[in-house]
């Protein structure tokens, strides 16, 4: 597969999404819709994705490639 995106754009968009995760999580979570832990989990989870991109190993990358 060819990749229509740099790393650096992967990147940002990764941060812009957990980013958008603190702020809605909080939200959920004050509801009890959501668990603090869980949100904590989703947000590490893109905060990570964000990591490998900035970093731009390529044993992480590999999976893109097909």
């Amino acid at each position: 597969m060819k990749r229509q995106f740099t790393n650096e754009q992967l990147a940002d968009c990764a941060k812009r999404e957990a980013r958008m995760r603190r702020n809605v999580y909080a939200g959920r979570v004050s509801k009890g819709a959501m668990s603090q832990s869980e949100a904590g989990r989703q947000i590490a989870m893109m905060e990570e994705i964000q990591a490998v991109f900035e970093s731009g190993s390529s044993d992480q990358l590999d999976l893109l490639d097909g």
